[in-house]
């Protein structure tokens, strides 16, 4: 794990632990307890804040501690975030009827889990080589399937077999691999100082002038973003309407689906970086 793509896998991995656990796990746990459809098409609001975090991304950029490493300083704190938001879920075992603090608590992890995935991002740049970048990105990818798989089925499967406390222990311990991982790995060095503020949000806002960015930027990503939350949202409580239990759920959704896409997506990284992005 002190390799930089070890550390970059555990990272990922842990960062989509509760993503996955939410967006099926959680979405099959409710609809099971008799939440309605129009409540659970509410709960989804929260993964909004994933699309918008570019918007706060230049403050990772501009802040961090040169003694702990610039976006190390931001996952450990991130990292350990992530724990704590899924040991705040500890006292809600009835989560559908504990809708309030469940939704807050959920919003509060996506909000960091999206902001550690900037610094997460940032990182990996800073690590790996340019020709890297593409197993990297087929590391990422992959790794985000791995956490959806423990989090939306291992532990949907733990949930139905022993319960709610030791399925989100399960995710807390997991989780805290990451930040383990985060704590062991040193970053080099900056050569330069950040750039200001002010400097980071134009570079930020001068990508669009890009040729076809903004065609990719606001068509093809939300599509394809649009239709991949929407597939998500609609399993999870379709299969519980159809009879499934909850472990058969966890069993196909986070299991049976997910080894064909790892697979895949490592390859693909390994072609990006032989063949080339086009």
């Amino acid at each position: 794990m002190r390799s930089p793509l070890g550390t970059l896998t555990t990272l990922y991995v842990t960062q989509y632990l509760g993503i996955g656990f939410i967006t099926v796990g959680l979405t099959a746990i409710l609809r099971d307890g008799g939440t309605s459809l129009d409540t659970l098409a509410l709960l989804q609001f929260v993964g909004l804040i994933w699309p918008i975090k570019f918007l706060w991304a230049p403050l990772l950029d501009r802040f961090g501690s040169r003694r702990l490493g610039h976006y190390r300083s931001w996952l450990l704190v991130l990292q350990g975030g992530l724990v704590l938001a899924l040991l705040a879920l500890l006292p809600y075992p009835r989560p559908a009827g504990q809708l309030g603090p469940i939704v807050a608590i959920c919003a509060a992890y996506v909000l960091l889990s999206a902001t550690q995935d900037i610094a997460v991002d940032a990182f990996a740049v800073r690590v790996l080589s340019e020709r890297a970048r593409g197993v990297g990105n087929g590391v990422q990818v992959a790794a985000s399937y791995v956490g959806n798989l423990l989090g939306g089925g291992a532990c949907v499967v733990v949930y139905d077999r022993y319960g709610w406390v030791p399925a989100i222990l399960l995710l807390a311990g997991l989780t805290a691999v990451g930040l383990l991982v985060v704590w062991r790995f040193r970053e080099p060095a900056r050569a330069a100082r950040p750039a200001g503020t002010g400097q980071a949000y134009r570079a930020l806002w001068s990508v669009f002038g890009q040729p076809g960015c903004r065609w990719w930027t606001f068509g093809v990503v939300p599509l394809v973003y649009t239709g991949a939350g929407a597939a998500y949202a609609l399993v999870s409580p379709a299969l519980v309407d159809a009879g499934w239990s909850l472990e058969r759920i966890g069993v196909v959704t986070g299991g049976v689906t997910t080894g064909a896409v790892v697979v895949l997506v490592l390859a693909d990284g390994e072609l990006v970086g032989r063949l080339g992005r086009g």
